[in-house]
């Protein structure tokens, strides 16, 4: 059950993108509401200075929001502070700061700050004549951060619970003040779909629901909160006599919240792995690229979209007990409305691409289901946003060296079958009609790439020992193929971005010759 294989250091990476969203969204719902609102009081109040002051508090923080955004941290820090020094128990400054703190490296002030944050809505909520009787509640965010930056696994768990409690209740208030508007799939065709709701079409179902990107928001980060408590029974708790029926049940409970998030896909992936079904690996990362390999959630009709669900509901039967299956009955409801999803505001989030981070991982999963070509694809894509990534690089390696391995020479097959077979055989796409030698040639390069990366990046290319020594041992089996490496001097060395050959010798055909 256990995956242990770059665990922490993921847990660490998947902090950003999806809790900046969270972020966004709360600050958008949240904010105005409380601002307006203690404004109106001290109006009625006469209490003008009080509402110079708050309005001056609230631009500082809008302004800090914007620098976040630039990654001009420091000045967004001192920001901050000042804002703290005038207010300190601002829940907003706090939990910005905290985020500042994260960002900068300074994981202790991070987390003093976040527990601040809890402690002061706490004492708020505990005494509501306080502050006007006015109760901020604390962001999701702030739990989400806490999660995945705790060292122990109970206190995660405990903290990604909050944050979905939190998402949940919020989720619940939405459907109670914005009834969503329902349109019958038999009816109209997607053209009319589009231009009868406004949105844009995510998913499909037999009926379709036009929610908010605030709503989408929230769904997506419950979503991405159950997908952190089940890596926490893939990793930390792994020897759990449970940790197998809470990371099914968890994933279930993701699915059926937003099924056009890949990630829950992804996740069951690595569990089926971690159960040697390779199988259904394999079948759960093809879904999982579906969802967003060129923005095909809008093509999936509504059989592949029930399979989907099918993949994660199967694994699940009889192996969740009685309270995991009552949590999970809870959310039916929720799963029934979001089978087919219309985003009212057509914005970058709902058609992104994941976090760079989240296809690495992909790729290293599909690597293990001998599903080299679609990684190759993926890390290619990955490549063009970071060509200094050095894991990348390795991992590109890799996919070409495994997928050379398990193919026969094409040149010496076409004497005696018709090459269209042999071409068909070996594959197609991006590696299609490519044998052994010009795969390996492939690897070699990229391997080359890595060696040149650690030498002008040192610690900074992503590259460790193990993987530096591996590079080697698969250098010295190239040698016997007629592969090496002519690199010269450190300065000549073409960098990744070279359009210049990288000091591949091919003496392949020589070497087949003899």
């Amino acid at each position: 059950m256990a995956r242990t294989r770059n665990a922490r250091r993921l847990k660490q990476t998947s902090i950003q993108k999806p809790i900046k969203l969270i972020q966004q969204q709360q600050k958008d719902s949240e904010d105005g509401y409380n601002k307006d609102q203690v404004l109106t009081l001290d109006r009625k109040n006469g209490n003008t200075d009080v509402i110079s002051n708050l309005e001056d508090i609230e631009s500082e923080l809008d302004e800090v929001d914007r620098l976040i955004v630039s990654s001009d941290l420091e000045k967004s820090k001192d920001i901050c502070i000042r804002v703290l020094n005038k207010d300190h128990k601002n829940l907003r400054a706090l939990e910005s700061l905290g985020l500042v703190e994260v960002e900068l490296g300074n994981i202790k002030s991070a987390i003093k700050n976040f527990n601040k944050c809890i402690e002061i809505s706490k004492n708020l909520a505990s005494d509501p004549s306080k502050d006007g009787g006015l109760v901020e509640d604390v962001s999701p965010t702030i739990y989400l951060y806490l999660a995945q930056l705790s060292n122990s696994p109970i206190k995660s768990l405990n903290h990604f619970q909050s944050a979905l409690n939190i998402l949940k209740s919020k989720l619940e208030s939405i459907k109670a003040l914005d009834p969503s508007i329902q349109i019958d799939n038999e009816t109209c065709n997607t053209k009319d779909k589009e231009d009868r709701s406004g949105g844009r079409i995510v998913a499909n179902g037999q009926k379709l629901k036009v929610i908010s990107s605030e709503e989408f928001q929230i769904r997506r980060s419950c979503s991405r909160a159950l997908v952190g408590m089940t890596e926490i029974y893939l990793t930390d708790l792994c020897f759990e006599p449970e940790a197998e029926k809470k990371c099914l049940s968890y994933l279930e409970m993701a699915s059926e919240l937003d099924p056009t998030d890949p990630e829950p896909l992804q996740t069951l992936a690595s569990v089926r792995i971690s159960q040697s079904n390779i199988e259904e690996a394999t079948k759960a990362l093809r879904l999982a690229l579906s969802l967003w390999s060129n923005d095909p959630v809008a093509n999936l009709d509504a059989d592949e979209n029930d399979s989907k669900m099918e993949v994660v509901e199967e694994i699940a039967e009889g192996l969740v007990d009685d309270e995991d299956r009552q949590m999970i009955d809870a959310e039916r409801d929720m799963k029934e409305e979001s089978n087919g999803l219309v985003i009212e505001d057509d914005q970058d989030e709902s058609s992104s691409l994941p976090p760079f981070e989240t296809r690495v991982q992909w790729a290293k999963l599909a690597l293990e289901c001998d599903m080299w070509s679609d990684a190759i694809e993926v890390l290619y894509g990955c490549e063009a946003e970071n060509d200094e990534d050095g894991e990348v690089q390795y991992l590109l390696g890799m996919a070409w060296y495994l997928l050379g391995q398990s193919r026969n020479d094409l040149k010496s097959e076409k004497t005696t079958e018709d090459s269209h077979l042999a071409a068909e055989r070996v594959g197609s796409g991006i590696c299609d009609g490519l044998d052994k030698i010009e795969c390996w040639m492939e690897s070699k390069e990229c391997f080359d790439t890595c060696l040149h990366l650690q030498d002008i990046l040192g610690e900074d290319s992503g590259l460790d020992q193990s993987i530096l020594n591996h590079i080697k041992e698969l250098s010295l089996e190239f040698q016997k193929f007629g592969l090496s490496t002519t690199a010269g001097p450190k300065e000549d060395f073409p960098g990744p971005n070279s359009a210049e050959d990288d000091g591949f010798e091919d003496v392949s055909d020589s070497s087949m010759e003899s």
